[in-house]
């Protein structure tokens, strides 16, 4: 038998020697990980800047049954983040394209939104029909200014949640610049985050209902223990 010492290539991409890039990560990623978790109530289930299957950081959001407008526009803005955090520290001329990816989700995301899920100016699907019984509204045009529009406005957002968190978001920084991941007990401390369940279901919709149900009983004068209706 013959026996000799590799060096694998792992060991390099984890370790991110790069001072420069280390820093360009920790900050875009620190961005998205601060602004998730303020508007979900929530850390990320995963955040690291030492992934050695690709050359990025990344945070691990959890995915959800169901999204209500609010989810999704905060989805967006935590999209956006990233971008945020970048202008934030580097300044307009020195931030990357990194964050195009980031663009062209959210991007997506806002099209869905305004084009297909309803929550637009204009209720009816829009779209390319793909088949020729498919009946869609077609007048691109008409959503682009709207979804334009949505994308600028969570990038405002979202700058305005780093900078109301400058310290929390300095410190999530750091750390992923020190030690290549943050935890999430580490994030819930550092944002005064409850510790909350891993709902797949954001909105409150059974409280919802009850008071829901509690106005209509009022409004109508039902006697619930009799089960009538009064005059």
């Amino acid at each position: 038998s013959h026996r000799c010492p590799v060096v694998f290539e792992l060991n390099n991409l984890k370790q991110r020697t790069d001072a420069n890039f280390r820093a360009l990560l920790a900050v875009h990623e620190a961005g998205h990980a601060v602004v998730y978790s303020v508007l979900f109530g929530r850390p990320p289930r995963e955040l690291k800047i030492n992934a050695a299957s690709f050359s990025g950081g990344y945070n691990s959001f959890s995915d959800l049954d169901a999204e209500s407008s609010r989810n999704i526009l905060d989805r967006m803005c935590a999209g956006m983040a990233g971008f945020a955090a970048e202008t934030l520290v580097f300044g307009n001329q020195a931030r990357t394209s990194g964050a195009s990816s980031d663009i062209k989700q959210v991007t997506a995301l806002a099209a869905q939104y305004v084009r297909h899920q309803g929550f637009g100016q204009q209720l009816a699907r829009i779209g390319i029909a793909s088949e020729g019984n498919e009946t869609v509204n077609t007048d691109m045009q008409a959503t682009n200014g709207e979804i334009e529009t949505l994308v600028k406005t969570q990038l405002v957002r979202a700058k305005q949640l780093l900078g109301d968190r400058v310290d929390a978001f300095m410190q999530v920084t750091q750390a992923l610049d020190e030690h290549g991941h943050v935890s999430q007990k580490e994030l819930s401390e550092w944002l005064n985050l409850e510790v909350a369940s891993e709902s797949r279901v954001i909105e409150p919709y059974a409280l919802m209902l009850q008071q829901f149900s509690g106005k209509l009983v009022d409004g109508l004068g039902i006697n619930a223990s009799a089960g009538h209706v009064t005059n």
